[in-house]
């Protein structure tokens, strides 16, 4: 039941906060507060012949109770598209990836990786570099982490030489009884 809660969580916790999901709100309730992302990052370079955005050195962004740090930050348009600033850019894009020592975090819950990938059209999230995600003392981790947004649903893999390993602490109201007896 622990595990399955706990499968439930991960899922749960990538529906509220993918990359892609950040700017999708944003776009969508402008004049909230909630919906304003900051993003900072040490040098920016826009190429519109590659419908590229690259944030590169100390990438930080922040929405809402939502933190997403890593090495850079790669936005990138629809293949047909070339990424202007004359339109929002949460329509002009095709997928987001964050590479090097990206962490995501909201209260409890950690993701980690070398690599994350939101492919914004079918709403899927990859993880992969030693994927791991925890939320308080539980944890999971593979070779790549799946998530399907739409379909809610995740997929881990694991392999050889790294297992899906998955680690479940005892609920606090188990080990309370426990000690009582």
């Amino acid at each position: 039941m622990k595990l399955k809660r706990l499968i439930f969580s991960i899922g749960v916790f990538f529906s509220l906060f993918p990359l892609g999901f950040l700017w999708a709100t944003s776009q969508n309730n402008p004049s909230s507060e909630d919906s304003t992302i900051q993003l900072t990052s040490d040098r920016m370079f826009l190429d519109e012949r590659k419908k590229t955005v690259v944030f590169e050195g100390h990438v930080f962004v922040k929405r809402s109770d939502i933190t997403i740090t890593a090495d850079r930050l790669y936005l990138y348009g629809k293949q047909n598209e070339r990424i202007t600033m004359e339109k929002p850019l949460g329509d002009q894009l095709d997928r987001i990836e964050v590479e090097g020592n990206v962490r995501i975090i909201q209260g409890n819950k950690v993701a980690s990786a070398e690599k994350g990938i939101y492919y914004v059209e079918p709403q899927k999230i990859l993880l992969i570099g030693n994927p791991i995600i925890s939320q308080g003392q539980d944890r999971i981790s593979g070779q790549m982490i799946t998530i399907y947004l739409k379909e809610g649903r995740s997929v881990v893999e694991g392999g050889q030489e790294k297992p899906v390993q998955v680690i479940i602490a005892p609920s606090k109201g188990l080990t309370e009884k426990k000690g009582s007896k």
